[in-house]
């Protein structure tokens, strides 16, 4: 199960748009084209990036999202070398982004830390269910 999913990561990098070289710290429009890639979802929220990348930055945490950028704008479109960059990520960037991304939660020092329940990821997939279901 750990490699499928290794493969689908590496082909949403895939297909992102390429990663342009960062020409000082990580801002909002590189760490939303990072998502996109990790994601595989375009139409992510720059105010949930905006909010990521502040406690990425308070908690110590944005080096390991800024190397996985930087490990994959060299990996450019080459499917093996993404795949490398991915795998060797360990626990970092990656988890970090599809963690904040899909729960709307990063780690904090004394717990989860909130930072966009409403543009949540995993709220997409119960999007099309009635808010009331009729009782039996």
């Amino acid at each position: 199960m750990e490699a499928h999913t290794a493969e689908k990561k590496a082909a949403a990098a895939q297909a992102a748009e390429p990663l342009r070289p960062l020409s000082k710290d990580m801002d909002v429009e590189a760490l939303l084209a990072l998502s996109r890639a990790v994601t595989g979802h375009a139409d992510l929220s720059a105010e949930m990036a905006s909010r990521m990348l502040a406690v990425l930055a308070e908690t110590g945490r944005l080096a390991n999202v800024s190397a996985l950028y930087d490990a994959l704008r060299l990996a450019g479109s080459n499917a093996q070398a993404i795949a490398a960059a991915l795998k060797s990520d360990g626990e970092g960037g990656a988890k970090l982004l599809l963690r904040g991304w899909y729960t709307g939660l990063l780690p904090g020092p004394k717990g989860p830390i909130l930072i966009g329940y409403e543009d949540a990821l995993m709220g997409r997939v119960v999007a099309d269910l009635p808010p009331d279901h009729p009782k039996r």
